[in-house]
């Protein structure tokens, strides 16, 4: 069975630099391997290595200013192409990669690509359980950041797999929930009557 090429790798492949593939078309193997052992002592790493691509590519970008310079649907896919090895192979995100990751992670977002360690980010509508949690139509005076569209849109339609992605992204850091602090506030009877709480107010004195 043929696999599907999902739409993320488009984005990640446009990225990404590689060599051109005639420098490995000597008629003799040992010739490729000698090629092969240039490049790599040149500092070309396998692109078949999710671990080498993380590290060497993913988050230099993340922990820099280049990602200002990239695409939307770039920073999108490079999540999405962790996702998808990570759930291959689950060692990927192993001996601290994945802390690395949630430091310096960057997300795009209802408000572009924004640094997740800076801020609070919840999930979109597409991978919300219920409409309440809908901050950004619900509550739009709060200008709540949440994930673009573009991380459902370019996985699979699968609902397992928007479920894991979802556990993914959670551990990452995105939040469902609002986060309410109890604080105390003084209010003169004028800001009651004005306020929300003016008819509890008149049924209680």
């Amino acid at each position: 069975k043929k696999k599907k090429k999902l739409p993320y790798l488009r984005a990640l492949f446009g990225d990404v630099k590689f060599v051109s593939g005639d420098l490995l078309t000597c008629q003799r193997k040992a010739e490729n391997h000698l090629v092969r052992q240039l490049l790599e002592g040149l500092g070309v790493k396998p692109f078949s290595n999710p671990r080498e691509v993380i590290q060497s590519h993913i988050l230099p970008t993340f922990r820099t200013d280049q990602w200002k310079e990239k695409e939307r649907k770039v920073i999108v896919s490079y999540l999405l192409y962790i996702f998808y090895e990570s759930k291959r192979e689950k060692s990927i995100l192993r001996d601290g990669l994945r802390d690395d990751l949630k430091d310096c992670v960057v997300f795009a977002t209802n408000h572009g690509l924004i640094p997740l360690k800076e801020n609070r980010i919840h999930f979109c509508e597409e991978f919300l359980s219920s409409p309440v949690f809908n901050f950004e139509k619900n509550f739009p005076e709060l200008n709540s950041l949440s994930v673009d569209s573009m991380y459902a849109k370019l996985a699979d339609d699968d609902k397992d797999v928007r479920g894991s992605l979802k556990i993914f992204l959670r551990r990452l850091g995105i939040e469902e929930t609002m986060i309410i602090k109890k604080t105390e506030e003084t209010f003169s009877c004028e800001e009651v009557k004005k306020s929300p709480f003016a008819e509890t107010a008149d049924r209680k004195s």
